[in-house]
């Protein structure tokens, strides 16, 4: 069997749950999001995942994952390259 060795997952769209009340209350759909990010960093290796945050939907979807797993998940403040080498070291993937 082979086993796909995944470092970096980046979330360019959070996942929803596609309901009737979905362009009104969109809902996170927490087992996609597990799903993709339990990817990462499996069996003793490093991860990290990457979620681009666009606006007030997407912030308060993040919050209501970060709510629902109990966690909170660390904010790269700047968009530039050194704040993401920064995460990067700190997630043990970059020297």
């Amino acid at each position: 069997m082979f086993l796909l060795e995944v470092n970096l997952v980046i979330n360019y769209d959070l996942p929803v749950k596609h309901t009737a009340e979905y362009t009104h209350k969109p809902e996170p759909n927490y087992e996609v999001y597990l799903h993709r990010v339990g990817r990462v960093g499996r069996f003793g290796r490093k991860g990290a995942v990457f979620n681009l945050i666009c606006g007030e939907r997407d912030e308060n979807l993040m919050e209501k994952i970060e709510k629902h797993f109990g966690t909170r998940v660390t904010e790269v403040q700047q968009r530039n390259d050194d704040d993401y080498k920064r995460a990067l070291k700190e997630a043990g993937l970059l020297q």
